[in-house]
């Protein structure tokens, strides 16, 4: 079973690598880093790392819906997490949000500093206040 849960986890973070070398490589995107926080706490399952991510609609639109990948990789390249997030609710113009992530394995993440850490955010796709679907 252990061995089943890493594979699949490898699975999912050479996913998210490649998403995040697309994403870099001139995906637009509406949405911008505003700031970040990263703290651990135990769990029955073993430490979890809690991750908040403020992010700023950079636009004059409005979106219902929206579809938000993040990665985050550390100053030497080497990829740290990537999560597809969907953001449900209004999303007003030029507003900021916060995405709130746990995940199990990364408990280096809080000891790192701004310098240390690169957070990539792209838009994917969203649903306009007025219905138009808008593909990133």
């Amino acid at each position: 079973m252990r061995r089943f849960a890493c594979s699949v986890f490898v699975l999912i973070m050479s996913s998210a690598a490649a998403l995040a070398s697309e994403c870099q490589q001139g995906s637009a995107t509406p949405l911008k880093l505003i700031s970040w926080t990263a703290e651990n706490r135990e769990t029955p399952l073993g430490t979890a790392t809690d991750i908040g991510i403020k992010i700023g609609n950079s636009t004059d639109v409005e979106y219902r819906l929206l579809t938000t990948s993040v990665f985050i990789d550390d100053a030497l390249g080497n990829h740290i997490g990537g999560w597809t997030v969907p953001t449900n609710g209004q999303i007003k113009a030029r507003d900021q949000f916060k995405l709130e992530l746990t995940s199990f394995g990364i408990t280096n993440l809080p000891s790192l500093t701004a310098t240390d850490v690169a957070i990539t955010i792209c838009a994917e796709s969203a649903i306009t206040a007025d219905g138009e679907k808008v593909e990133f």
